[in-house]
């Protein structure tokens, strides 16, 4: 199975200083189209490009593990000799974690099935969430995996904000 690379390029919109260990809270940028095909199960994990927003509080100690909100383009998995197993969507996610670095990613709205409600109710899971930033550069990263059924997507995001 090949490894793409999801990269996010944004801007930093909130006007407040960060600590050192402190993740921005709000990010607005783009994303890169990727798509990687399960060679075993000839599903597909894809992600079309388009704009993307991400907001997350701070952690504190009532809440170490605050939910992240993302708004992203379309993404799905599908089986690509057959079209079944379709699972996608558009728009607003939640993480919620389960751990520091585990949890399930709640999606809104489900691409794939005809009158969705919001929120649908659907979730994946998702697993080896990092995220690391760096006010001396203002340049930070978050790394994740949407583990689908039958293939999993590495999402990687570079998040730039004002110098």
């Amino acid at each position: 199975m090949r490894t793409p690379l999801i990269s996010l390029l944004a801007l930093v919109t909130s006007g407040a200083a960060f600590a050192a260990s402190t993740f921005p809270a709000q990010v607005f940028g783009t994303v890169a189209s990727s798509s990687i095909v399960s060679n075993s199960t000839n599903f597909v994990c894809t992600l079309e490009d388009g704009r993307v927003e991400f907001q997350r509080a701070a952690p504190t100690s009532a809440r170490p593990n605050p939910p992240a909100v993302i708004g992203l383009p379309r993404f799905a998995t599908y089986n690509a000799q057959t079209g079944d197993g379709y699972q996608g969507s558009s728009g607003m996610v939640v993480l919620n974690f389960t751990s520091a670095t585990t949890g399930n990613l709640h999606i809104d709205y489900d691409y794939s099935a005809s009158g969705s409600l919001l929120p649908s109710g659907e979730s994946v899971p998702f697993r080896a969430y990092r995220e690391s930033w760096s006010p001396s550069t203002s340049t930070g990263r978050i790394l994740f995996n949407v583990v689908f059924e039958h293939c999993t997507l590495p999402v990687r995001i570079l998040l730039r904000g004002p110098t």
